[in-house]
């Protein structure tokens, strides 16, 4: 693959080979400490969370648009409250405004997150399809068996 940040146990499952778990038990360390911090295994996980999906990328267009049908559904309660319960003046039009506005920027950013991801699994350069077996047919100038 031509890819400059290879995440092999992912790679490995996306070329298609069979894989099978084998139980093995292992002995304690006998020397030294683990390289793998908890902060390596945090870039070991984000490395294969971003590698194969863009669904990080779509998250922040569902959240945008969930946070845009919250403050609509807030602006009716509000509307309710400021005739009927007669809410403080001021609060409720901010309150609107940060929540509408913060939603429709993180809806849009979330598409344009949608076009980075289409561009990243493009410049990853992977191929659409793997053979696993060619069979060729051979063109055959005489024929095999002479009579």
């Amino acid at each position: 693959m031509p890819e400059h940040h290879r995440y092999l146990r992912g790679l490995r499952t996306w070329v298609g080979f069979r894989q099978i778990g084998i139980p093995v038990e292992r002995s304690a360390r006998q020397a030294g400490l683990t390289k793998y911090s908890p902060l390596r295994l945090l870039k070991l996980a984000s490395d294969g969370i971003f590698a194969f999906s863009i669904v990080p990328l779509r998250a922040a267009a569902l959240l945008g648009a969930a946070a845009t049908a919250l403050s609509v559904l807030y602006s009716l309660y509000a509307l309710y409250a400021k005739f009927r319960l007669h809410s403080p003046q001021g609060f409720t039009a901010l309150i609107l405004a940060i929540t509408f506005l913060s939603g429709v920027n993180l809806f849009f950013l979330g598409i344009i997150g949608e076009y980075i991801g289409r561009v990243y699994e493009e410049a990853k350069g992977r191929p659409h399809y793997i053979v696993r077996e060619m069979i060729c047919k051979q063109k055959v100038s005489e024929p095999l068996i002479k009579s």
